[in-house]
């Protein structure tokens, strides 16, 4: 399961996380106040910056390869994205937005890719949240639903 556990009876849980941090990751958990702000009409998109631990993958798994296979990157390395994030020669504004399915108030990503770089990264910077850019869509979506369909019956 992908971490942290944001369900409001399990507050009692031993975290990684500072409670700080904890605080603010809760406000996106499922029907919290800033999720409703980004939840998409069924033929409408919402571009919204969402912390990384929230989202999570639609395919069980990525490229062997680790390495792009389209886009600006195409052929580079997942790990390059990561090591330019950390040296902060690449923000996560400066990298297109990732399309993400709010799916019963869960948000699945369908750049599995970038989501891992991403995910590498916020890894390495626990003491803070990392949000990026997403590009919010309900599932019936006529743009995402095939894409959505076939991506979440692979996990």
């Amino acid at each position: 399961a992908d971490f942290p556990l944001l369900d409001p009876r399990q507050a009692n849980r031993p975290s990684l996380l500072p409670l700080s941090l904890m605080n603010d990751l809760q406000r996106f958990s499922p029907g919290g106040p800033e999720l409703l702000q980004v939840r998409p009409r069924q033929n409408s998109c919402v571009d919204a910056e969402l912390p990384v631990w929230l989202l999570r993958w639609t395919h069980d798994a990525i490229n062997k390869m680790m390495v792009f296979g389209t886009g600006r990157q195409e052929g580079s390395s997942i790990y390059n994205m990561v090591h330019d994030l950390i040296c902060g020669r690449l923000l996560p504004e400066d990298i297109p937005p990732l399309e993400v399915v709010l799916d019963d108030d869960i948000p699945f990503s369908l750049c599995n890719r970038r989501l891992a770089a991403f995910k590498m990264f916020q890894a390495l910077q626990a003491h803070r949240i990392i949000k990026v850019p997403c590009r919010i869509y309900h599932p019936k979506d006529l743009r995402v639903q095939d894409r959505y369909k076939f991506a979440k019956t692979t996990t």
